[in-house]
């Protein structure tokens, strides 16, 4: 995104599978600082979440730290089982949450990172 708009017009953030939950904080302390006008939901094909799967972190995390199996059982990675569904799902997040504006504007897309191009998951 900062490739094509200018300086200060993007913030950018990003984290392991994109996910809005744990891009959420920043996101709120973005809009507050300097004003929010759009957010924009970008998940790639071929992320890695799409192949790493919760019960495989979890397995490994137990193994390290076997103390910790109750609060590692809880604990959600984001895994990608359907890359649309989980724009929209992490879009809903960010239009539902009572700590953002209600005339934010969400939007979604899925890159294809063979092609190039961006499809609009918008509803």
């Amino acid at each position: 995104p900062a490739d094509y708009c200018g300086p200060l017009e993007v913030s950018e953030v990003r984290n392991a599978g994109g996910r809005t939950s744990e891009a959420l904080r920043s996101i709120i302390c973005i809009d507050n600082l300097l004003g929010v006008g759009a957010v924009i939901v970008i998940h790639h094909t071929d992320c890695g979440l799409t192949h790493l799967r919760n019960d495989y972190i979890h397995s490994a995390l137990t193994e390290r730290a076997p103390e910790n199996a109750a609060e590692i059982a809880k604990m959600e990675f984001g895994e990608i089982l359907d890359l649309k569904a989980s724009v929209i799902e992490d879009m809903k997040l960010l239009k539902d949450s009572p700590y953002l504006r209600k005339d934010l504007k969400v939007y979604g897309y899925v890159y294809d990172i063979k092609t190039g191009k961006l499809q609009d998951v918008n509803e």
